[in-house]
């Protein structure tokens, strides 16, 4: 199993790029949102997932070992393949998808390339529950004030998103309002602000 690699960048293509490592050139693919900040010559490190069909293997690179477990999670989903799981995270992060799917936001999973109606609810019924038990995990990682914290990002989350507001949105603003807000009434109405102004 390839955990990492670290080298340059020789080439950039649309989904993937060439990390020549002390000579050998690993074709890797990676998320479109990674790409853009990738330049040629560029000495970079990649956390892995090594995908094996019949005698093809693939090699999927990451920026963060917690996202290689992201993308097995995804994958471990009926009729998610690595492709479109990476579909997935094109546009979005694991953060953000994770949002979608507790949020049964099936609207936004559809428009990643090869996820229809179908495959979208299932992302939802076979992942929800166990992405519900380690999204505190991803509000422990946020700088909070005190412990209780992720309980309010938490409740401000479900209560914005009760009144009609956009998943993607809500989630981006109480993460950068909760730094400075400590109750859940305090990140509701700053947030509240920030959305009208969307």
């Amino acid at each position: 199993m390839i955990s990492f690699i670290k080298g340059n960048i020789d080439t950039i293509l649309q989904n993937s790029i060439i990390i020549d490592v002390s000579g050998v050139g690993y074709h890797v693919y990676v998320a479109e949102l990674l790409i853009l900040n990738f330049e040629v010559g560029q000495n970079i490190k990649l956390y892995t997932h090594l995908h094996t069909n019949e005698n093809k293997f693939t090699l999927f690179g990451f920026e963060k070992y917690e996202d290689v477990l992201f993308f097995e999670l995804l994958t471990s989903v009926s009729g998610i393949g690595p492709k479109v799981a990476l579909g997935l995270l094109n546009k979005n992060n694991a953060q953000q998808i994770m949002l979608y799917i507790i949020t049964e936001d099936v609207k936004m999973l559809k428009k990643a390339p090869g996820i229809g109606e179908k495959t979208a609810s299932r992302l939802v019924l076979e992942l929800k529950d166990k992405i519900n038990k380690i999204k505190k995990e991803i509000f422990e990682k946020i700088e909070i004030p005190n412990k209780n914290m992720g309980a309010n990002i938490d409740d401000s989350i479900s209560a914005l998103l009760a009144l009609g507001y956009n998943s993607k949105d809500v989630y981006n603003v109480v993460l950068k309002i909760s730094k400075n807000a400590v109750t859940t009434e305090e990140i509701i109405k700053l947030a509240l602000k920030e959305l009208s102004s969307f």
